[in-house]
Formats: structure tokens, C-alpha cells, sequence
């Protein structure tokens, strides 16, 4: 028999007021949690007075110096009392029965170290979006699922840290990389994937909303960096089949190439695909794509089509 309980951990810092709307979300779960962790990355009186007054029951961890999300989140695992850990960023939000079915998921796997998630709302100023349109097949691998598409639209698939659920007994194998710079999610999820009896559980319904910032806006996490992620595709290439290998060079760091404007990229990227990976039809149109939204599409374009192609949700859902 598993255990039902779960600790939810929250990485914060700076943002009051995000932080409140992603504790009163926890606060209003059909399950509650037996924990709330917020770990707060660096020295903030501000939020530490917040929190105990309007969430007494929290448990704060504050850290003495910032040392990033991860961790941040390693942390407040590492303190963790529940059988399951749930993350939430601080400026995201869940949906009244997250806990509730992605629990009861957990609960009925077949997997020893399932790795709960679901559809999650995307929140941005030019409307909402609904997001993966498929989840994965059964068994099938993280990196499989992640980089190998079966469609050219958007959205098709998706990985969140805060929409997880994950049991607390992976984490003693796999820990988020400290000082990984970019897609410090992809970089865990890849390496708890290859960890034996681990397997990916999937809700159709939306659970969780993720508040983004606007397309056309550089990301809060700082700028575009293609090379960056080359490197760590390269150096880790043993977490990827040949397929799903050639799928992020030509399809996911190439989309990063595309909003930081650098040609560069393209013949790197088609010719480590090429030498190390399978690229299959659809990776080689989306990569065309990229192609052409780096050579003569406007400055725009290619994120403006993105947006058409998303599966939109009504304003008022």
C-alpha cells in the first residue's frame, strides 16, 4: 500500500503577492496537503512576515544566500515529511482538484515512480491556452515523448515543474542539477525518466495555470542562449535515443535560435542531427520552419504563427 500524504513545496522570492495567490490555490485543494514548504531563496523579512500571517500553518525554510529555483526546491524536498512532493512556482497557480487526481493517479500506477502531470491553462497577455494537446503513449520514454513529434502545431507536447507530482523516493536518486542554466525541468525529468520502475502518468484534465509573461517579451529567466543548450545536449546525449536526440537539436534549441535571431546555429544543429541523431519528416519540416523564420520571415512572424496555432481557450474559461 503507498502512502497518501504530500508535501508541497514552493520556491519564492521578491513576489509577495504571487506567492499569496499560489498559497491561497494550495489552500483551496478538495486534498490537502499534509505540508506546505515555502523555501524562500535568500534573505526576505518581507515574505517571512507575510506568509505567517496570512498562512501561519506554512513551513519556512529561509535560505541565507540566493542560490536558485533548484536549490531552492532540493531544499525543500530534503525537508519534506510526505510520501509525495507537489511543486508550485510562485507565480503559478492550481486548479481545486489538482491534488486530488494526480494523487488518485499515483495511486493506481503500475509504475514504482510514477511522474504525475497533467493539461495545464497557459496565461499570457494575448490570451489562454491549453496545454499538451497529447500526453504520452504507454511506457513510452521521457525523451521520446518530449522530442519526437507527431504534428507541426504548437503545443503538442509539454512539461511543467509545477504541475508535477512526483514520490518523494525518486528524489534520494535524481536531484534538480544545481547550476543549470536553462530547462533545469527538462534536465531532472530526462534524468529521473532512465531511473528504473519510473514512468510518466498523465491527466487529460487542465489542473494547473501557468502565468507567463507575453511571447514577445525576453523571459524572466534571462536571454535566449541556443549555444548553451547545444552544449548540454551534447554532453548528455546518452538521455536521448537517436530520434529524440535529433528532435531537440532541430526542433526545440532551434526555436530557441529563432527568438535570439542567430543563423549560426543552423548548420551546427543540422549537422550534429545528422552525425548523431534519426531525424524523422516531421523534425526536418519543423526545422525548415526555423529555417525560414531566421532568413526571411519579419521579425515577429514566426511567434505570431505560433500563437495562431495554439489551441486557444475562451476568455472566460
Amino acid at each position: 500500500m503507498r502512502e497518501s500524504t504530500v508535501s508541497v513545496v514552493i520556491p519564492t522570492l521578491n513576489r509577495p503577492a504571487m506567492l499569496l495567490r499560489a498559497l491561497d490555490s494550495v489552500a483551496n485543494q478538495t486534498f490537502p496537503p499534509q505540508e506546505v514548504i515555502v523555501v524562500v531563496d535568500g534573505p526576505d523579512d518581507e515574505i517571512a512576515k507575510l506568509v505567517q500571517r496570512a498562512h501561519p500553518s506554512v513551513r519556512l525554510l529561509q535560505m541565507k544566500t540566493r542560490s536558485g529555483a533548484a536549490v531552492a526546491r532540493n531544499v525543500g524536498v530534503q525537508n519534506a515529511r510526505g510520501a509525495w512532493i507537489a511543486f508550485l512556482d510562485d507565480d503559478d497557480e492550481w486548479l481545486p482538484r489538482k491534488l486530488e487526481l494526480q494523487l488518485g493517479a499515483a495511486l493506481r500506477s503500475s509504475f514504482r515512480y510514477p511522474i504525475v502531470f497533467s493539461r495545464l491553462i497557459v496565461k499570457t497577455p494575448r490570451g489562454k491556452f491549453l496545454m499538451p494537446r497529447r500526453g504520452p503513449g504507454r511506457q513510452q520514454s521521457v525523451d521520446e515523448y518530449l522530442y519526437c513529434r507527431k504534428s507541426l502545431r504548437p503545443g503538442e507536447v509539454f512539461f511543467y515543474t509545477s504541475n508535477l507530482l512526483v514520490p518523494r523516493e525518486l528524489f534520494s536518486q535524481v536531484e534538480f542539477r544545481p547550476g543549470q542554466r536553462k530547462w533545469n525541468d527538462v534536465d531532472w525529468l530526462l534524468r529521473a525518466g532512465q531511473v528504473a520502475g519510473a514512468g510518466l502518468e498523465f491527466l487529460p484534465e487542465p489542473l494547473s495555470v501557468w502565468n507567463t509573461e507575453d511571447y514577445s517579451r525576453p523571459t524572466i529567466t534571462g536571454e535566449y542562449d541556443w549555444e548553451y543548450l547545444f552544449q548540454w545536449a551534447t554532453s548528455n546525449r546518452q538521455l536521448f535515443s537517436p530520434r529524440a536526440y535529433s528532435g531537440v537539436l532541430l526542433v526545440s534549441i532551434v526555436h530557441e535560435a529563432v527568438k535570439q535571431r542567430d543563423r549560426r546555429a543552423i548548420r551546427v544543429l543540422l549537422r550534429e542531427a545528422i552525425r548523431r541523431g534519426d531525424p524523422d519528416a516531421i523534425q526536418g519540416a519543423l526545422f525548415i520552419i526555423g529555417l525560414l523564420a531566421l532568413s526571411v520571415a519579419p521579425r515577429g512572424a514566426y511567434q505570431w504563427l505560433k500563437l495562431r496555432l495554439r489551441n486557444r481557450l475562451p476568455a472566460a474559461t
